[in-house]
């Protein structure tokens, strides 16, 4: 299985690192199994969502091919808004959280995240 940043129609991975534009989930068969459409902006907030790759591929046994951290940044792209999600290479997934207490979340390897 694939998840990864769609393209603007929602038909295709896009391969980029920017996923805000939406994202999929496909199956080994090239079939999609699921399509998210961007996160609806509105005239005082707009999200991006930036990937440290263009998708995250799980083996049927859930393990990922690699490990990656997907970042949520808000419209003022502030470190401390930030918000992160990460995938481990035995498929875990978790939030980014503030281990040293200084207020910005770090990503799998302990550094803070940064905006965009």
């Amino acid at each position: 299985v694939t998840v990864c940043s769609a393209n603007a129609g929602l038909t295709a991975c896009s391969g980029d690192a920017d996923w805000s534009t939406g994202w999929l989930v496909i199956d080994n068969g090239g079939n999609i199994l699921l399509a998210r459409e961007a996160l609806p902006a509105t005239t005082a907030t707009e999200m991006a969502i930036v990937g440290t790759a263009g998708s995250i591929v799980f083996n049927r046994n859930g393990f990922s091919s690699s490990a990656r951290t997907i970042k949520l940044c808000g419209p003022m792209d502030e470190a401390r808004r930030a918000r992160g999600v990460i995938v481990s290479v035995d498929g875990r997934v978790r939030l980014a959280t503030d281990s040293d207490n200084d207020a910005i979340v770090e990503d799998r390897s302990g550094t803070d995240l940064t905006c965009p």
